[in-house]
């Protein structure tokens, strides 16, 4: 104790100077089992005598010291450091240059010392959460995404994606400045942890003071403190690998963060990887900045480009991407991106239909499927905002893809003990545009906003197939036993949507909504059917209609809204109250046929009401009567096909235009305490269902859908999720959600009920200790059942669990993942083991060599197995997916800071 008591003394100096000649000082150096530095460490010379205290000092910021001599023989040199063991050396004749004290961590204390350090480093000022990031740290934090999750309270998912107290983070500003836009994954996957001095989280964000008290104040944020040393500087890496069978993966990123300007550049190229090399995150980096996210066609080429298919056994992308932002607070921000990819994906599968119920209840059809898809193209986008003063706000958005596809597909099916083959060709040439333009002017206390959106689709897919056996529902002639069908077909779609709303406070954060909003939708369609071969004959259904060779179609539809809502944003309690007068008008016309133009009238309301007791407990209650009306692709004309073996035939004979009023109702809330050690967040949903519905038949292996009438269906969901902090180093976190429906059905003429219901748990467990060693454990199970008409329920289950070991001690990285996974399927499949490692060792410079292994245990082959439910089939489908593989790589990291100066004890 009266060692201890005397720690406080004169600071060792931060540099060390060694002379030629001998020195009146002993020198010395503390670290720990790392080799990573440990600062203001108190150092001891001893008397072991009588245990008195001779000279003391502490170690500087790089953990060298320098004490007095003072007789220096035959007595104890000590070093104390919390968290550690104390270390002692025994000094005798002849004194040795430099003393070096490698400390042992003390498990008790170190925890001690992690819990209480946290508890200081987190400071909670109103809707603001600090964090004094250096009491979390660990020392082996690379990316901003690998230091905000180390923070209570914040989860960074492997996709960059960041949840704070269980609520999504829209944006991560730095210095206050939004750089990145919507573009989280950017920030977290591309900045590195060095830049970030602290970090505070802020609830209730509002990026423009005169919208303050007239939107929504639950934006979440996350602004980064940035030191002053790491503005204006081009940081990125470049990383080429090549493997087993011929994969190969290639990626080079370079971004330059100033304190009004951003860009960031992209390439990469990867064959057979399981991964496209344009990710989830490069979509949004592309439209980050800007508040109004494009929406995209799903058959665009973004999504193709970001979501290959699951049974892709072959996968070649390549794509380019440039993107700027330019941010001047309080005045203008502009967004720009463009980019230009190609792929090449390969399919393979087979599926087999059991029929659930009608007439061939109980029948099992089986296909094969083959395909090669290829596709290329370019997007664009821009931005701007601009606020001349505070009163006013405008911004303006454009985006536009266009590309060029074709897929060759080869197919197999099984029917009576014959294989029908059959080949289609199909291309396409889909150009997409949007622009947006919304306006906010402030008047007083009052604010009036405008926004118009315009969107131009147009595709022409050209279609052939050859078949020895024609299953299509026409008459087409066979010549060198094969039939030949061509299908060319035109879809255009216009929408032009607009809205006029003014917003009057009446009490603070309190106002009145009135709005005005139309919505205009045209769509022009024309379909034909041909041969090479002679002419293709109509042909009448039972119970369907004449079949026509041709059809042409123009849709006009418009709706008008009007808007009253009275809105409560700040405050313990916050709610909403809106409610909408709808006027639908819609005309359909042929070549042969024009309807009259027809109008429906229609009213919806809602209202939610939010309890704030603190910032991390919340409780949340909506409900009300929603408008649910037929989508405008089912607008076709004619038999159409959309996919190798389903039509949709379209009986204009009735009114194609559906609207129903669905009831709805949800309960949610969210608890955790101040600390962040635990957080709960918990919804219950309830809605139901009026649809306008089809009727399925077969034809053969065909599946025929025509319009039929509504059926009707309720839905239930509840789901909760957790975290809990166990002591300094280990964090759980846990899902569970309970799904059920019960609907209708029609095959033909005729009704049948359907049930469906889920289960699905998850957990995980984490580790986050300063030692070289941490470990991953994850695991989840799924539960699904389905029953039609009063069948017994159909069940089937997948579950997988997963384990990881993390090691990271400068200058080396590894994980090494083992796993089990079981395919959904109703019958006994093959379960995968999966075995993952990846080894990392960086040389010099931010120079690193990777050895990677993906899937070891399938190094060949790989396939899996899903089961799925509709209402007339069971399907249960095995497909290929992409084999493992044995890689080398080699990346390039600059602008960083080297990994060795990165490491940080804990704050005492």
């Amino acid at each position: 104790m009266i060692i201890l008591g005397l720690f406080i003394g004169q600071t060792a100096k931060s540099q060390i100077v060694f002379g030629s000649g001998e020195s009146d000082k002993i020198t010395g150096m503390v670290e720990d089992q790392n080799r990573v530095s440990i600062p203001y460490a108190t150092v001891l010379l001893v008397n072991p005598a009588d245990s008195t205290v001779v000279q003391h000092t502490q170690s500087g910021e790089q953990g060298w010291f320098q004490i007095e001599k003072y007789g220096a023989t035959n007595k104890w040199l000590q070093v104390h450091a919390l968290g550690y063991y104390t270390e002692t050396m025994t000094l005798t004749a002849p004194l040795k240059p430099v003393y070096v004290f490698k400390m042992r961590e003390d498990p008790k204390e170190i925890a001690a010392v992690r819990i209480e350090a946290r508890r200081r480093g987190m400071k909670i000022s109103g809707d603001t959460v600090k964090y004094n990031i250096k009491a979390y740290l660990t020392g082996n934090e690379r990316s901003l995404g690998d230091l905000l999750a180390q923070l209570p309270g914040l989860k960074v998912s492997e996709s960059g994606r960041v949840t704070a107290q269980g609520k999504p983070v829209e944006k991560i500003l730095f210095n206050g400045r939004d750089l990145f836009g919507t573009n989280v994954t950017m920030a977290t996957q591309h900045v590195s942890a060095d830049v970030a001095d602290s970090v505070s989280v802020i609830h209730g964000y509002s990026e423009y003071d005169l919208r303050k008290g007239f939107e929504s104040s639950d934006k979440t944020v996350i602004d980064v403190a940035v030191k002053p040393s790491m503005w204006n500087k081009l940081t990125g890496e470049v990383e080429v690998g090549y493997g087993y069978k011929h994969v190969y993966t290639g990626r080079a990123m370079a971004m330059y963060i100033g304190k009004k300007h951003m860009f960031a550049g992209v390439a990469a190229t990867n064959r057979n990887t399981g991964n496209p090399s344009f990710s989830g995150a490069d979509f949004l980096g592309l439209q980050g900045g800007m508040d109004n996210m494009q929406n995209l066609p799903s058959n665009t080429l973004l999504w193709q480009l970001a979501s290959p298919p699951r049974d892709s056994y072959r996968l070649r992308t390549a794509f380019g991407s440039l993107y700027y932002t330019y941010n001047k607070p309080d005045t203008m921000k502009v967004n720009a991106g463009l980019l230009v990819a190609e792929g090449k994906v390969g399919t393979r599968s087979s599926t087999d239909y059991h029929v659930l119920h009608g007439l061939d209840s109980g029948q099992t059809l089986s296909t094969q499927d083959s395909r090669l898809s290829y596709y290329r193209g370019v997007f664009g986008m821009l931005g701007i905002s601009y606020t001349p003063n505070r009163y006013q706000l405008w911004r303006y958005a454009i985006a536009s893809t266009l590309s060029r596809e074709q897929d060759d597909h080869l197919a197999g099916d099984l029917l009576v003990s014959r294989v029908l083959q059959s080949a289609e060709l199909t291309t396409n040439s889909p150009f997409y545009l949007q622009q947006d333009l919304m306006g906010n002017i402030k008047l007083g206390k009052h604010l009036l906003e405008a926004k118009f959106t315009h969107s131009y689709l147009k595709e022409q897919p050209a279609y052939g197939l050859k078949s020895d056996s024609l299953i299509l529902p026409l008459v087409a002639p066979m010549a060198g036993g094969l039939h030949r069908v061509d299908h060319l077909s035109t879809t255009q779609d216009h929408q032009l949507k607009g809205s006029l709303s003014a917003k009057f406070r009446l009490l603070e954060s309190q106002f009145l909504e009135v709005g005005l909003r139309s919505s205009t939708a045209l769509r022009r369609f024309t379909s034909e059917f041909s041969s090479p071969d002679g002419v293709i004959a109509d042909r009448t259904i039972p119970n369907i209609g004449r079949l026509t060779s041709s059809n042409d179609a123009d849709l006009l539809r418009t709706t008008t809204t009007l808007l009253l809502a009275w809105r409560k944003t700040k405050g313990f309690v916050r709610f909403s109250l809106e409610g909408d007068a709808n006027l639908l008008a819609y005309r359909y016309s042929q070549i042969v046929h024009t309807e009259p133009l027809n109008a429906q009238p229609y009213l919806t309301f809602g209202g939610s009401l939010d309890f704030n007791f603190t910032q991390q407990n919340r409780l949340s209650l909506s409900a009300g009567l929603r408008r649910q009306e037929t989508q405008l692709d089912w607008v076709l004309a004619g038999y159409v096909p959309m996919s190798y073996r389903m039509l949709r035939y379209r009986d204009f004979s009735r009114s194609f235009t559906h609207i129903t009023l669905e009831p709805y109702a949800r309960i949610g809330g969210r608890l955790s305490d101040e600390e962040g050690k635990w957080s709960l967040y918990g919804s219950v949903d309830y809605s139901r269902d009026e649809d306008f519905s089809q009727s399925g038949l077969r034809w053969g292996l065909l599946t025929l859908y025509a319009p039929y009438t509504t059926t009707q269906g309720h839905s239930g969901r509840a789901s909760l999720r957790g975290n809990y902090q166990v002591g300094a180093f280990w964090n759980l976190s846990g899902w569970a959600s309970l799904s059920a429906r019960k609907g209708e059905a029609v095959y033909g003429g005729a009704f049948s009920q359907h049930r469906q219901g889920g289960v699905d748990l998850s957990a995980s467990v984490r580790s986050s200790y300063s030692t070289p060693f941490n470990v991953g454990i994850s695991g989840q199970w799924a539960r699904t059942g389905f029953g039609i008409a009063e069948s017994p329920l159909w069940f089937s289950e997948s579950w997988n669990c997963e384990a990881r070991l993390i090691y990271k001690r400068n200058p080396i990285r590894a994980t090494l993942t083992f796993g089990y996974e079981q395919p959904e399927s109703l019958l006994n499949a093959r379960a995968n083991w999966v075995a993952d490692a990846e080894f990392t060792y960086t040389f010099w410079k931010g120079m690193s060599v990777i050895l990677v292994g993906r899937r070891l245990l399938n190094l060949d082959e790989s396939q899996w197995r899903e089961v799925d439910f509709g209402a007339l089939y069971q399907t249960e489908r095995v497909y290929s997916r992409i084999p493992g593989y044995v890689m080398v790589k080699l990346r390039w990291e600059f602008g960083k800071p080297s990994s060795e100066r990165r490491a940080v004890v804990i704050m005492r």
